[in-house]
Parts: structure tokens; sequence; C-alpha cells
């Protein structure tokens, strides 16, 4: 067996197909499979370096979106014409191209089927047509309805119905049809005639997370959610409800947060905290550690078909997290059908905000039922979306060798050398992305956008020395920037005292024995405290002012508990910013050391002790994580919390902290290098 992907997106790790696609392509043996990429220039998108070994060839692919022409009234004859016009040279003129050029790569590889992903005018439009010339059986992959991409992207009428009978006719044409959702390969069956099976992205059985579900009702609640904004409207009422009701639910408050590769539309909040991109393990991590995970899908009746028949790869993540599901979406939607039927969640079926706050509220106030959801979220992801599953799946639509019940899944090597290593290219090459039309088009832009302003900086230069040409100018002018560096030499001189000034007070500050009047927490929740009790939280507070740090601490030698009120928190004195106290004991510390590696150091440290922090970081919404640097356990575990809840890490140390090799593999990290006393 020798298959050719056909794609537009080929497996890589910063792109959501291209993280399902690596899944998948690891399940076919080397040497099994090549990949012919038609690929968005203003993308950057490269190959994963597991796959390196596999042939690859790399192509731009041609426009494909027309929605940025413009969309009013009196123009949308205007912009229609552009589109065809567009469209059609592209047909005739690229098209026959690109599928030559993926034919002669066939027949090199030698290959027997191709692998279609069906995303986008030019490789719905290729794929049959290179399967002919091929003499080689069709395979169609789909991961959403034609219709939604034709909309989304401004395709005039003409050839929105021209490409989707091409797509239809691959569809019919295939001799296997993956799809993304049970309903879609149902459609498919019926409307075709062919076999078709649903192949959604799945996890290894150790992404799955069991986070304690016996939270206490009085901790702060969490919502996570996780991917892209295509449902921004129903996320926007979500928002209008938490606003509405002051961001409590059930009597205790709420924060939001965010894990993917775009901010959240709309204004932003101080109660939602974006992480960023996360590795899908990580991400698994994290969203175990919110209570609540929120799944929005679009009401727009546009897109009905998307809604109806695509399965979002989102939702199983959230599975594999073992948290209940609030799911906001149309009710004939395919995620709505499966949260129902496994019971792992909740459905609000109205785009109104107090639908969705309804079932959150729901949700929460019922204890039992939560628990229950938790565990049948966890249930549902070990018997649908495992590796397993998803090699027999694939397997039974490419046409390899099925897994048998209770095997496990079948996970090649590529990176292997084979005996005639050949360089392949991971990505398009610049000649390649400045041949195209969108490249030229944002160049085009760029220059409409930034030219007069390049203009104005050319011409500045040049009108200066004519006016310094003029004596009386030259002087006030010499004299005015006399007077800028003498005020930036005086607002340095001042920042460098302040420092100082910092350095000193926390050198002559109290040490943990002197503390006989401050009370120790029994729990460890972050404590907030009138007093400092070491040297660096008040050269912490001091050097930052704006927002809320966690200083972790082994502090057993305390006589008397902190304060835990965390809520609302007391200004330190030692400072103006916001300093809380977590009772961190250097546990398994003696088995960390400065010069392990760090995946090593990772692993050593307790997870369940790191998952109770995460939430913590979320629930409060805290932007810095402190720690002493004399402890190597802690400060990997401030390092590993930080990383997670994608806020900075300070590390304070009389000694030089960089000094440590697996210190200087992170980028989030502050150091900050207190002057040693003098006897």
């Amino acid at each position: 067996m020798k298959i050719l992907l056909l794609t537009d997106i080929p497996p890589c790790d910063n792109f959501t197909a291209g993280l399902v696609l690596s899944a998948m392509v690891r399940l076919v043996p080397r040497d099994e499979i090549c990949i012919f990429s038609v690929t968005n220039p203003a993308l950057d998108m490269r190959l994963g370096a597991e796959f390196a070994n596999i042939p690859i060839e790399m192509h731009a692919k041609p426009n494909e979106n027309w929605s940025w022409l413009p969309r009013r009234r009196s123009m949308r004859a205007f912009s229609a014409a552009a589109a065809f016009a567009g469209e059609k040279f592209i047909e005739t003129a690229v098209i026959p191209r690109l599928i030559q050029k993926a034919v002669r790569f066939g027949r090199d590889q030698h290959v027997d089927r191709v692998w279609a992903v069906l995303q986008g005018q030019t490789t719905i439009r290729m794929a049959e047509a290179v399967a002919q010339k091929l003499g080689v059986p069709l395979y169609t992959h789909v991961w959403d309805p034609f219709s939604w991409w034709a909309k989304a992207h401004g395709i005039d009428r003409v050839h929105t119905r021209r490409v989707q009978a091409q797509f239809d006719h691959a569809i019919a044409a295939s001799r296997g049809v993956a799809t993304a959702s049970v309903p879609m390969a149902e459609l498919y069956k019926r409307r075709f005639g062919v076999p078709a099976i649903p192949v959604i992205a799945s996890h290894h059985k150790s992404m799955a997370q069991q986070p304690a579900v016996e939270a206490s009702r009085d901790r702060p609640l969490v919502i996570g959610m996780a991917g892209q904004f295509y449902a921004a409207n129903e996320w926007l009422q979500l928002l209008l409800a938490l606003r509405s009701a002051g961001w409590q639910i059930a009597g205790r408050p709420v924060r939001a947060v965010i894990l993917g590769p775009q901010q959240p539309p709309g204004t932003p909040d101080p109660h939602v905290s974006f992480l960023g991109w996360k590795s899908q393990r990580d991400a698994a991590f994290i969203l175990s550690q919110c209570d609540v995970l929120y799944c929005p899908y679009p009401f727009d009746p546009g897109m009905k078909e998307v809604s109806q028949f695509s399965f979002p790869s989102k939702l199983v993540l959230y599975l594999s997290a073992g948290r209940p599901i609030v799911f906001h979406g149309p009710d004939y939607s395919s995620p709505a059908e499966y949260i129902r039927s496994h019971h792992c969640g909740l459905v609000a079926t109205t785009l109104a905000a107090s639908a969705i706050y309804n079932e959150l509220e729901r949700l929460v106030s019922d204890p039992e039922n939560y628990r229950k959801m938790a565990a049948n979220a966890r249930t549902a992801f070990f018997e649908d979306f495992t590796l397993e599953s998803m090699d027999r799946a694939f397997n039974t639509f490419i046409g390899g060798e099925i897994l048998e019940e209770g095997g496990e899944a079948r996970l090649h090597d590529h990176q292997r050398k084979s005996e005639q290593a050949v360089i392949y290219h991971s990505g398009l090459t610049n000649k390649q992305r400045r041949l195209t039309l969108p490249w030229l088009g944002r160049q085009v832009r760029g220059y409409i956008s930034t030219g007069p302003r390049r203009l104005l900086q050319r011409c500045k230069p040049v009108v200066r020395r004519i006016a310094l040409t003029i004596p009386r100018l030259n002087s006030l002018y010499r004299e005015i920037h006399g007077l800028y560096a003498e005020k930036a030499a005086m607002l340095e001189q001042i920042d460098r005292l302040e420092t100082e000034n910092g350095q000193l007070k926390s050198l002559l500050g109290l040490t943990l024995n002197d503390l006989n009047d401050v009370e120790k927490s029994e729990i460890d929740f972050p404590a907030t405290v009138a007093l400092p009790f070491n040297v660096f939280p008040k050269l912490v507070g001091e050097m930052y002012p704006a927002g809320k740090t966690l200083v972790l601490a082994d502090l057993s030698g305390l006589q008397k508990p902190l304060d835990s009120d965390v809520d609302g928190g007391i200004l330190n004195p030692a400072g103006p910013g916001l300093v809380h106290y977590l009772h961190l004991p250097d546990e398994g510390g003696s088995n960390i050391n400065w010069t392990d590696e760090w995946q090593h150091a990772v692993e050593q440290l307790p997870r369940n002790c790191l998952s109770e922090k995460l939430h913590l970081v979320m629930a409060h919404g805290l932007d810095r994580v402190a720690v002493e640097g004399s402890s190597a356990f802690r400060v990997a575990f401030a390092i590993e919390l930080a990383r997670l809840g994608s806020c900075r890490a300070i590390i304070v140390s009389a000694d030089d902290c960089t000094k440590c090799s697996w210190l200087q593999e992170h980028g989030h990290l502050d150091y900050i290098t207190l002057p040693v006393q003098q006897d």
C-alpha cells in the first residue's frame, strides 16, 4: 500500500487540521505514504519534525478567499464579477498545472490510492482528476460541508454551484469517505451510496484526566474554553449573561479561561484570561482544572449544515479533561445530540444570554448531577475517542489492516531515515510565496497603509537638515535635545535608586522567625498578609506594582497560620503590588537537581499539587508566580505552574540563577539578583 495524501494543510502542530492529520499519518506504516500539499502562502504551515523523512511536495495554493472584496450594496455586482473572473482564471489556468504536478509526483512515488482532503476549491477540483489520471481509487476526507466554506470565503454563485457539483461527484466516485461526524456519514451513505465512516480526531488514552469533582462550592468557578471563535455571537452572549449577573453563578465568583490561537472577540474583560496556544496534552491538563467547559456552536441559519454535520475537535479535548460540558448551539447540531445521548453535559438551544446562564446555574447547583456528567465525559472519551478507536475507523476507511478488539493502537515511527534518505522541504520557499496573488495582495495593502508614513519618515531628515541651516533654529534644537537627554538620565537614576531602595528595605525586613503575630493557613490557599515574611516578597511587591503576584514558599516554620482571605486581598505595605502567599513544602526536592534535564524535573513534580495550584492561579487571575531561588524543587514548580498558567515566573536569589541549564530554556522568567550583604 502506498498512499498519496492530497491536502491543503500538511501534518503540523500549529493548526487544528494539521494536528488531526498528524495523528492519522502516525497510523500509516513508514514508507507507505507521501504528501502533496497545496498550502496557503499567507499561513506559516510547516511539516512536523517527526515527518521530515516522508516524501512531500508543497506548492502555493491559489487564492480561494474573496471575502475581502467590498460588500456594500453598490459594490456587490463588481465584487461578484471580480470573484467570478478570479475563480475562472484559477480553474482554467492554475488547477490543470497543479493536477499535472500531483500526478507526476504520485507516479514517481508509485502510489496505489489517493487520500484527498476536500477542503477548499483547490483540492476539490484536483481530487477526482488526480485519481483518474493515476488510475488508482480515490478516498475522500471531509471536515466541513462546502456550503460553509463558500459563504465564508465570498465565492460567487456560479462557481459555488460548480465546485459543489465537483465536491458531490468526488464523493460519489470515492471508494471510501471519512467524515467529521456520524450524521455526516449517514447523510453520504443515503445520498451517494458510498461507504462512509466517521474518523474523528482522537488522543492517546494517557491524555484522559481524572480531576477531583468534590470541589468546595465556595471557591471561584472557572469556565474553560479552547479553540477558535467561529461562534463569536454565542461567546458574546455568554459574556453578556455573566456581566449582567455581576460575574456570579449560584453565589460563586466566575472567571473564564481561553486557550487557542486568537484572542476572544469583544471588549477585553478583567474576568477573562487568555492563555494562548497550548499543546494538546497541556490543554487537556489545564481544562481539567476548570470547573465547566463551554462549547459554542453557530446558530446562524447560513451555517446550518456545519452545525448539523460537523463535529468540533475541541469537544474531544473536553471529554478527555473529564469535566462537564455546557454546549451553546442549535438543537439539531451533532454535538448537541452526542452530549445528550452520553449525558456528559447540558445543552442551551437558544442564543439568548439567559438560556446559557440558566444551564450553567443548573449544572453548578446540582453537585450529584455534576459528578455523574464528569464521569460520563471520561467514559465517552475512552469509548469513542482514543487512538484505538481512530485506528479502527481510519483503516476501515483507507482499506488498511483493521485493528482487533482489545488491541493497542499501532503508531509508526516516521523519524527513522530510509536507506535512500532524501531531504524534503518542510514548507513553502520564499520564491513560491512571492509568486502568489495572496502574497502580492498583502504587499500592496501594506504599501498602501504604510506608504504615507514611510514617505513622511523619509522627508523628515531632509526638512530637518534644511531647518538646521538657520543658526537660531540650530541652537534651539541642540538645547531642546540636551534637556531631553538630561531628563532621560534623571529618570534612569530615579529607577536605579528606587530599585536599590527596595532591595535595602527587603534586606532590613522581618524574617520568618520574627513573625510571631502572623497566622498560617491550615489549607493550601493563597493568603494575603499585611506583613512581609521574607526578603523577596517585599522586593517583588515594589518591582511589580501592577497586578497580583503569587509567592511560593515553605511556611511550615511559622507558629501561627496566615490570613487566608484571598477574594478581596490586602495591599502589602512593603510595596504597591498585591502579593499572595502559598504554602509549598519542599516535597520531592531531593529528586530534582539543578543539573537535571528539564523533562526529568517536570516528571518529578507532584501532579496533584500542581493541578490544585493551577486552579488557584486561574481562579484568581494571578499575573506572576514568585519563588526564592534556593530550592530547585520550588523553582521548577514555579516555572511549570507559570508556563501552564501563561504568566511570568519570578526567581529571586542572591546567586546567578541563569547558570542552570534548564532555566535558560524558558522565556517567561524574570530574574532578580539580590546584593550580597557585607560584613
